[in-house]
């Protein structure tokens, strides 16, 4: 099946004086399972669930360059594939300067509930929410954060710290270099692994 975009709604907005640029799509995903998304461009990204077919991408991109970076949404066989990047038409100047004219790039999305979330990033904060079926995350440095969550995950970093807020769950956590500061957290059918080699760990309760 060759790969193909689909978007169902598109808005747009700039402006000059912030060198800012605000983007939404929204796709209906009936026939599909779940969610990549590649977070390497992001500086933030939230995930939340609802309970609508309808997959929502909200970003805000701040920098000189803003208008050069696109969100592409592609649908790969039963999966969306979301990723942040720069146009194909954009000409690197290749300046010293210009790793520094990209600010930021955050990302909201909302999936329907029940649905697979995979997530593979560098330094990207990430904030997950919701009743997800199987959450997988892949971090380098970046901060995972884990709360009012319903589901399976798996979560790996090298250098980010991880913390889990949950009522009731199986939970496994592993820090080969850092910490783990655990609170007692009552069995439950969601089994979630966390693991980081420098990081730290936080699992705790809903206050």
């Amino acid at each position: 099946m060759r790969p193909r975009f689909i978007i169902a709604f598109f808005l747009l907005s700039s402006s000059l004086l912030f060198a800012q640029k605000t983007v939404e799509k929204t796709v209906v995903g009936t026939l599909l399972k779940g969610i990549k998304v590649d977070a390497h461009n992001c500086f933030k990204i939230e995930i939340g669930t609802h309970a609508s077919p309808k997959i929502r991408v909200e970003s805000s991109i701040d920098g000189e360059y803003s208008d050069d970076l696109v969100i592409s949404v592609l649908e790969k066989e039963d999966h969306l594939v979301i990723r942040a990047g720069f146009s194909p038409l954009f000409k690197n100047p290749n300046d010293k300067l210009s790793a520094h004219k990209v600010i930021s790039i955050y990302l909201n999305i909302l999936v329907p509930e029940g649905f697979e979330v995979d997530l593979l990033g560098g330094g990207v904060r990430t904030d997950i929410s919701g009743k997800i079926k199987d959450l997988k995350v892949v971090l380098d440095n970046g901060i995972c954060s884990i709360r009012d969550f319903y589901g399976n995950a798996e979560v790996s970093t090298r250098n980010g710290n991880i913390f889990l807020e949950a009522r009731q769950a199986e939970v496994e956590s592993e820090s080969r270099y850092g910490q783990v500061k655990s609170e007692d957290i009552e069995p439950g059918k969601s089994k979630i692994t966390l693991k980081t080699v420098n990081g730290d760990i936080y699992v705790s309760k809903p206050k």
